[in-house]
């Protein structure tokens, strides 16, 4: 069983192609874990 979270944060990511947007989502998913990061 899972409790909800205390509070959701919203990230928003915006760039051109190839300035490290996915870089980013990736290292975030490794920081929190698939389970808490939605793209």
């Amino acid at each position: 069983m899972t409790s909800k979270p205390d509070r959701v944060v919203l990230i928003g990511v915006a760039g051109d192609s190839g300035c490290g947007k996915s870089t980013f989502l990736r290292r975030l998913t490794a920081l929190f874990g698939s389970e808490f990061v939605t793209v």
